[in-house]
């Protein structure tokens, strides 16, 4: 009973969420490119992303799943890790020499937008103690989103429809909390899903995906950090408007 009541406020509770509160997520979003501070609502969203991940773990303490049921049992050793953490590796590797190639093809300005929508560009950080609470919310959300839609997702779903197309369906419902970032998003998003969900299933190990998905989500705020202090770049130009961004749940306010 517990499980399907999870699988609901994961599933349909959660979008809906997003979906009705797209407009106060615009509205925070642009007091930001205003000038607004960002660490508010970094706070709001971590402990959003943590309550994602109790949620997700209720099933672990009042209904039928085991620790190794979420890839949370002991950590993976021997040949199966290295090739986990390779094919990982080679898929960021990757995605890197193909932002690389279309900087390269279309200036600066062409590398940060392609690593960095527009939509992006009032929630990234702009100076370290924002980087820090920045590095927060990247470890909250690796780890509450990783334990719902890889951990809870696919052990739950397994039993409905196989472990693969448990995969497929985990990470459309991922992909789905970030519609408001423009369908390119979208479709990185639902691949990165497929790619983490894949990685679980062969390592039965959901450690490395949380580690993963947050140092992803730090790095971006990191280099656009970087970038901006070079001064390669003015971080208000280009900026055509915003919209739901990584890791941010639709919210009525930035604290």
């Amino acid at each position: 009973m517990i499980e399907t009541i999870v699988f609901v406020l994961l599933a349909v509770a959660l979008p809906v969420m997003v979906w009705a509160g797209r407009g106060a997520t615009r509205e925070v979003l642009l007091s930001l490119e205003e000038g607004g501070s960002r660490i508010g609502l970094y706070k709001n969203q971590s402990v959003v992303s943590l309550g994602i991940g109790l949620v997700a773990c209720l099933p672990l303490a009042f209904g039928d799943a085991g620790l190794a049921d979420y890839g949370l049992g002991r950590p993976v050793t021997g040949a199966g890790f290295w090739v986990v953490a390779g094919a990982l590796a080679a898929y960021w590797l990757g995605l890197r020499v193909l932002v690389v190639a279309v900087g390269r093809r279309a200036g600066l300005r062409g590398l940060i937008r392609a690593w960095y929508p527009d939509q992006l560009h009032a929630l990234m950080p702009r100076d370290r103690r924002e980087q820090r609470w920045w590095g927060v919310l990247s470890g909250s959300a690796g780890l509450g989103e990783e334990l719902a839609f890889r951990g809870f997702m696919i052990w739950y779903l397994g039993g409905f429809l196989g472990v693969w197309w448990a995969v497929v369906a985990s990470s459309v419902l991922f992909a789905l909390l970030h519609v408001w970032e423009g369908r390119w998003a979208v479709v990185v998003i639902l691949w990165m899903g497929l790619v983490f969900g894949a990685m679980f299933v062969w390592s039965g190990w959901l450690y490395l995906m949380i580690v993963m998905h947050a140092v992803h989500n730090w790095e971006m705020g990191w280099v656009w950090l970087a970038m901006r202090r070079s001064g390669g770049f003015d971080p208000g130009e280009g900026t055509g408007g915003v919209a739901e961004a990584p890791g941010v749940i639709g919210s009525n306010n930035p604290g």
